[in-house]
């Protein structure tokens, strides 16, 4: 059962490990996240189940690369 508890602008990352990610649209069984590179954003489609909420800058499973999170204005 996929989490409904996920929401646009909420922090997420993938389960396998990434960096923090904001989704942004959410369709069906679907998220589209954004996250940054350095300066540069990027972008993907995620199915909602392999994504986890994000638990923070502490999380040894967060790559220290790319990590910036992103401020929603």
């Amino acid at each position: 059962m996929v989490d409904q508890q996920f929401k646009v602008g909420v922090e997420v990352q993938l389960k396998s490990g990434s960096p923090t990610m904001v989704i942004d649209h959410i369709l069906n069984d679907r998220a589209t996240c954004v996250w940054f590179d350095g300066t540069k954003q990027c972008q993907g489609v995620f199915a909602l189940a392999t994504l986890r909420h994000a638990t923070g800058d502490d999380d040894p499973n967060t790559p220290a690369v790319g990590t910036a999170r992103m401020h929603r204005g």
